[in-house]
């Protein structure tokens, strides 16, 4: 947060990659099951998020922004050559299952509460605390948006629902009370040492970029330009 960059879930989702990369290696898997999905998933503007596999990044972040630093040699991460080999040599290859069937999000939550007793937690990502605090407080605060409008937006193109009813569920707070949005803020701003006037000062200093710190973003990009250059060749052909 003392970044100023918009994907504060990055450090987490870093890890949890590098951490599954890491578990394929080592027992020799040769797929990996992802549930991401074009139903539920299709829209979100790349102003709004940062590639969590870009760990130049991370350390450009943590050297000029950490406080209390120690060593991140037991901080599971992958650096450019294992972006390379994990995102265009495909090993180990990732299978979104949920893009091989009609896949419905209100009927796979129907299932759940049904046959397994699940209950909704109230919103996309609402499991986690710190990305449901990102995601309504940080966000919204900060920068002035809400990553809700892409996840319902991505519904609505997809037929799960109107775009009327979007815009209702848009303005609707039931889900994420005020009071719940303070209680959310007091257990991240005590879970990361965080003081009051440190969060007011997070809120006002400037927003910025991951321009604005190292990274590796031109060779991610020229990567996958050539990637597209590529699959296009073997479709002409």
């Amino acid at each position: 947060m003392f970044s100023g960059l918009v994907n504060i879930d990055v450090p987490q989702d870093h890890a949890f990659l590098a951490a599954v990369y890491a578990c394929t290696k080592k027992y020799h898997l040769k797929y990996m099951l992802n549930g991401g999905n074009i139903a539920t998933e299709g829209i979100l503007p790349r102003s709004w998020v940062y590639d969590a596999k870009d760990y130049t990044n991370i350390k450009s972040v943590y050297k000029e922004c950490g406080r209390n630093r120690i060593s991140l040699s037991k901080y599971p991460h992958m650096d450019i050559l294992h972006y390379f080999i994990y995102t265009y040599l495909k090993w180990p290859e990732r299978v979104n299952l949920l893009n091989y069937i009609p896949y419905s999000k209100k009927e796979a939550m129907q299932v759940l509460e049904s046959e397994y007793g699940w209950k909704y937690y109230g919103g996309k990502h609402f499991e986690s605390i710190f990305t449901r605090f990102m995601q309504e407080v940080y966000l919204p605060k900060k920068f002035g948006f809400n990553k809700k409008r892409a996840h319902l937006s991505s519904l609505v193109v997809s037929g799960e629902m109107s775009r009327d009813d979007a815009l209702r569920e848009m303005e609707d707070s039931s889900g994420y009370p005020k009071e719940q949005r303070e209680e959310d803020t007091e257990f991240i701003l005590k879970k990361l040492d965080i003081s009051r006037a440190e969060w007011e000062k997070i809120l006002r200093t400037p927003n910025k970029m991951a321009d604005d710190y190292k990274n590796n973003q031109k060779i991610m990009m020229r990567l996958r330009y050539i990637k597209r250059k590529i699959v296009r060749k073997a479709k002409d052909k």
